[in-house]
């Protein structure tokens, strides 16, 4: 290569023309051979694939709102000047770049699949354009150049799939590219130089492309990977916490799986009562063996059901399920009886109990719902009522009873009493005939402390011979 005299003929020399970027900062004298340090250290002499470089720069300008680099690197890669300063490096068709520039952003999903496919990769060399790999590679780098504190599974992936040394190299050429974003933003001034004016010219479509800064000012651009970073960066701290709470809590989740086992056998050994889970709508969630027996319904017909069907049409109608369900999220619990329909359309009595479950942010999560059948108690309980009302019938009847009929009988005495005497007085006074025997009945003397008479005596009254004897 023939020396360079100058510091621009040295420019010229590696691009094949003269960057106007190099041409800049006049002011300060010196300065911008100093970037051209920078430039030929990280970039140029950077020992990357010159057509991956260059490809990657353009790649990378889509990125910026000032639009003097991607037009300068796209003319190094289509023929316009030499791909990262290589007189031997072929350049790429219009129709290539016009690909690379149209070629759409990784969005989150597409992100995390190109890093998988990066992490699964031994270190290789740097890829050939246009692959899978280099596009991996390139979404990886996007996410790292726009934001370098990006999580670390990013700049991982990409030191996985190219090896330590290579990466190091990318990160010292993507410091040069975002310095010299840098620069054109600052220098505002810079024209775009004459052959790129007469390329954009005649292809329309790439002019078009290279001059419209829509994709870096909206979210396809910096803010689509502002988003796609959020959200590998929650991936990636969900995994950490979920990594790290099953290494400190394992031993006490292997209990709580045992401790779930043992309720799930009791609930399933209990058959006397009808135990479900319902989700926070009312519908069915789970059926143990109880509550297959009590109401007629196997898991398989009933998971996913309303529990409403378990109610009359009157309760439905009175809107019951819907405010016991109310009455447990408010209250803590609700407890009732009532009338309950199996499959069969039969009905029976019910206890009803309803407790509901929430998180332990205090969200509610569903109801556990524990019937019992009461039928029996409650027929036993209505019958024993009855018997005890019709004792109580059956006494009051015979009290009254006793009442009226101490009352008749003692009137009745007094009337024969009176009677008795009227017809004793009638007696002696008419002469008893000779020889004639004559018996009377006489009441006994009245016992004060009951008020009732002695029982009655005969008294015998002979006349005639018949005395003496």
């Amino acid at each position: 290569m023939k020396a360079a005299s100058t510091f621009r003929d040295e420019v010229a020399e590696r691009f094949g023309l003269l960057p106007n970027f190099f041409c800049s900062a006049e002011a300060a004298p010196g300065l911008i051979e100093r970037l051209w340090d920078f430039a030929k250290s990280a970039y140029l002499d950077n020992p990357l694939p010159s057509l991956f470089k260059e490809r990657l720069f353009v790649h990378l300008s889509r990125f910026c709102v000032v639009r003097y680099c991607i037009v300068r690197h796209v003319g190094c890669l289509a023929g316009k000047g030499r791909p990262a300063g290589n007189r031997s490096a072929g350049p790429e068709t219009v129709e290539e770049v016009i690909a690379l520039l149209r070629r759409p952003i990784a969005d989150s999903d597409g992100l995390q699949a190109a890093l998988g496919r990066l992490s699964a990769r031994a270190a290789a060399p740097i890829p050939a354009p246009g692959t899978e790999f280099e596009h991996d590679l390139f979404d990886a780098l996007t996410v790292l150049f726009l934001a370098p504190l990006a999580p670390g599974a990013v700049c991982e992936a990409v030191r996985t799939a190219v090896g330590e040394t290579n990466l190091e190299y990318l990160l010292a050429f993507m410091a040069f590219i975002r310095a010299a974003h840098y620069w054109t933003e600052t220098h505002s001034d810079l024209a775009y130089e004459a052959d790129m004016l007469e390329l954009m010219q005649r292809h329309p479509d790439l002019g078009e492309l290279l001059l419209d800064p829509a994709e870096a000012e909206q979210t396809r651009g910096a803010n689509e990977r502002a988003g796609a970073l959020a959200a590998l960066q929650e991936r990636e701290e969900r995994l950490q916490a979920a990594v790290g709470v099953l290494q400190h809590d394992l031993l006490a989740q292997e209990g709580e799986a045992a401790e779930l086992r043992r309720y799930r056998l009791l609930v399933n050994a209990v058959t006397d009562y009808a135990i479900f889970m319902l989700d926070p709508t009312g519908k069915i969630t789970s059926w143990n063996p109880g509550a297959r027996r009590l109401k007629g319904y196997e898991e398989t017909e009933i998971l996913g059901e309303h529990f409403s069907r378990f109610y009359t049409d009157e309760d439905r109608a009175a809107r019951l399920p819907a405010r016991a369900l109310d009455r447990a999220a408010k209250d803590g619990r609700f407890e009732g009886e009532g009338w309950r329909v199996r499959k069969d359309g039969s009905q029976f009595w019910a206890n009803v109990i309803i407790d509901p479950i929430r998180d332990p942010a205090g969200e509610l999560i569903g109801y556990a719902k524990i019937t019992r059948d009461l039928t029996e108690r409650r027929e036993a309980q209505l019958s024993l009522e009855k018997t005890r009302e019709v004792l109580f019938q059956s006494q009051k009847m015979d009290a009254i009873g006793q009442l009226t009929g101490g009352i008749a009988s003692r009137a009745l005495t007094a009337r024969l009493s009176t009677a008795i005497s009227s017809w004793l007085a009638s007696v002696f006074t008419q002469p008893i005939p000779s020889g004639k025997r004559v018996s009377i009945l006489t009441e006994g003397p009245r016992d004060r402390s009951s008020n009732s008479a002695m029982p009655w005596t005969r008294a015998t009254i002979s006349t005639g011979p018949e005395m003496s004897s």
